[in-house]
């Protein structure tokens, strides 16, 4: 990736003026190794005085008061939580456990049940672990349709295809498909832009994906 800005803007919202979205990367921040330097997580071993002023800098590249920022704790499960607010917008993590529990499709049934219309939706996939690197075991790879599994020779157990898995369900849902954006970017293959649990073996810092409504 080209580029150092702290923020990557997903494009699938551009034309939308009422929204603003955005993906930390690992750059423009203050705190140090591990977590240099734009470490968003209070809960990492970092000093809190740098994820504060990491925080404020974040909000500062998408134009919005840190005061405004409603953060939700990173849970593999399904379970959705509503913030009740003007508009519809929504985000979610989708890790293996989520993306089998079907995350996703709950989350814009919820958008549905509070006033969201399918054919205005637009959602992105933000970067995540790609293919290549995201190995997991049989049983793993039995929660997901043989068509998002991989195999190949040298590798020594089945891979995911966990952007595609998203993107299927986010169609399945209703969401239409020319409304969803996939970011090319990997997570676990690019760590020098972006914070990745499994590549680092746990001691790293934590990344936002966040989405602002404007009146």
């Amino acid at each position: 990736m080209q580029t150092r800005s702290p923020v990557l803007r997903p494009r699938i919202f551009a034309s939308v003026p009422s929204v603003t979205a955005g993906v930390s990367t690992r750059h423009g921040g203050v705190s140090s190794p591990p977590y240099d330097t734009l470490n968003l997580g209070r809960h990492v071993g970092d000093d809190p005085s740098c994820v504060e002023e990491n925080r404020r800098r974040f909000c500062a590249a998408l134009d919005t008061d840190p005061a405004w920022l409603a953060t939700a704790g990173q849970v593999h499960g399904s379970t959705v939580r509503v913030i009740d607010a003007n508009g519809v917008a929504a985000a979610c993590h989708a890790g293996w456990r989520g993306a089998a529990a079907r995350i996703t499709v709950d989350t814009v049934s919820t958008m549905e049940n509070c006033g969201a219309e399918l054919d205005e939706l637009r959602a992105h996939v933000s970067p995540c672990i790609s293919l290549e690197a995201f190995e997991v075991g049989p049983e793993v790879a039995a929660r997901f349709d043989d068509a998002v599994v991989h195999r190949r020779d040298g590798w020594d157990r089945p891979h995911v295809d966990l952007k595609a898995v998203l993107r299927g369900q986010l169609e399945e849902a209703g969401v239409p498909v020319d409304a969803i954006g996939v970011s090319e970017h990997s997570t676990a293959r690019e760590t020098d832009d972006f914070f990745s649990h499994r590549a680092s073996g746990g001691t790293t810092g934590r990344m936002f994906g966040a989405i602002v409504l404007r009146n």
